[in-house]
């Protein structure tokens, strides 16, 4: 391209730019919009805005609103008394007894005779009634029972 065709092109794009922007300038003048706003009587008169700068304040207004919270509180209230910890109620008595024991290292066994009689065969880990066994010895059963530990042992024989 020549630079006169290039003056050329320059020249009419920025006629048609200014002639874009006057005709916007014409358009926003004459919108109806524009003219419904011109139209419209102020909303206060001269006698109102005098009597508003007339207009005093007291002192009882101003503190009510010097004492306006405005900001919010940005942390938790503290926390409230703790209620009464509630009577632990009493654990009943064991249920339960350790009729006999299985010792054998890695397949140790408790026989547990439960209240209605009939005896059950249990590991380290089972449960039985409210009480899970953690250990189990010879002779004897080691139980958690409530959160406590509790040991029971196989009654002696009477004729022995």
């Amino acid at each position: 391209m020549k630079i006169r065709q290039i003056r050329l092109i320059l020249w009419s794009s920025a006629v048609l730019m200014s002639a874009a922007a006057l005709m916007l300038i014409f358009w926003a003048a004459m919108s109806p919009q524009t003219q419904a706003i011109a139209a419209q009587p102020s909303s206060q008169s001269p006698q109102t805005a005098s009597s508003l700068a007339q207009a005093t304040v007291s002192a009882d207004d101003l503190a009510r609103v010097a004492h306006v919270q405005l900001r919010r509180v940005l942390h938790d209230p503290p926390p409230s008394a703790p209620a009464a910890p509630a009577a632990a109620k009493p654990t009943p008595p064991l249920d339960i007894r350790l009729a006999g024991t299985i010792y054998e290292p890695g397949h140790c066994k408790a026989m547990i005779q439960l209240p209605d009689g009939t005896v059950q065969l249990k590991g380290v880990g089972e449960s039985a009634g409210n009480a899970r066994i953690t250990d189990i010895q010879q002779g004897s059963a080691t139980v958690d029972y409530f959160g406590k530990s509790m040991v029971l042992t196989v009654p002696k024989a009477e004729g022995s």
